[in-house]
């Protein structure tokens, strides 16, 4: 079982396509939570008050990134838990690394304060990334 808190690079299905992405496991179960890691800010929360849930990431404490990043605190997304444990025993490089605890901290202000997740999410994921 991987921590909170630990980041892997996947290969992600999204509606319309397929991408590589960098996640963030928040909280380990079925099925597993994660935060996204972007390169850009997504256009749609590009103004108001999701703007502030994006949390900057940077690569010179965080070397697994090609680049200086953001994370999206606004939701989450979740991965079957067999879809990871398949990836993890035949490519166990997806797990790149650990988050800083200053990102750490980080994101679990935003997590209190977005309007994107419930009372009962928001206390759950501070709780998975404040126990490691």
């Amino acid at each position: 079982m991987l921590q909170s808190g630990t980041v892997i690079y996947l290969e992600i299905q999204f509606s319309q396509k397929t991408k590589n992405k960098y996640l963030i496991i928040l909280e380990w179960g079925e099925p597993i939570h994660c935060l996204i890691i972007n390169s850009e800010i997504n256009a749609f929360y590009g103004y108001g008050v999701f703007q502030e849930f994006y949390i900057d990431i940077d690569v010179a404490t965080h070397t697994f990134l090609d680049h200086d990043s953001y994370i999206d605190c606004n939701g989450t997304f979740a991965l079957p838990l067999t879809e990871l444990t398949h990836e993890l025993t035949t490519n166990p490089e997806t797990v790149v690394g650990q988050i800083s605890d200053g990102i750490r901290n980080s994101i679990c202000d935003a997590i209190r304060g977005t309007p994107g997740l419930s009372p009962d999410e928001k206390a759950r994921f501070v709780n998975c990334l404040t126990d490691n």
